[in-house]
């Protein structure tokens, strides 16, 4: 999900916060702080989608919920974004080097490329 996009100063600017329509049969359980608004009714669903088709929002075709905090993010934009973040925080990029192996510090994170 996007949500934790929006907590992030570099980021919160780079999504289309959209929304999104989801109908389940199965029990909507939330995690992580997400949110969700439904079951909804149809006049709901029009209103947040005009186009939407959902010609059943009874439950024997499963419930309708809208969750606010979805969108999408042009990749390529997320990508310089957070190239350029890592450069001036000091990372370095090299190109055309084949990588044989990661480097990892203690806690197992990885912290460079063995080239």
């Amino acid at each position: 999900g996007l949500r934790g996009w929006r907590s992030d100063p570099l980021l919160a600017s780079l999504p289309s916060w959209t929304g999104t329509l989801v109908r389940t049969k199965e029990k909507l359980e939330l995690s992580g702080g997400y949110t969700a608004e439904g079951p909804l009714t149809t006049e709901r669903i029009q209103e947040l989608e005009p186009e939407a088709n959902f010609t059943n929002t009874d439950n024997t075709h499963g419930s309708v919920y809208y969750f606010a905090d979805e969108g999408h993010v042009n990749p390529h934009e997320a990508v310089l974004a957070l190239r350029q973040e890592a450069a001036d925080n000091g990372v370095s990029f090299v190109t055309d080097e084949r990588v044989v192996g990661l480097v990892r510090n203690k806690d197992n994170r990885v912290v460079g490329v063995k080239t």
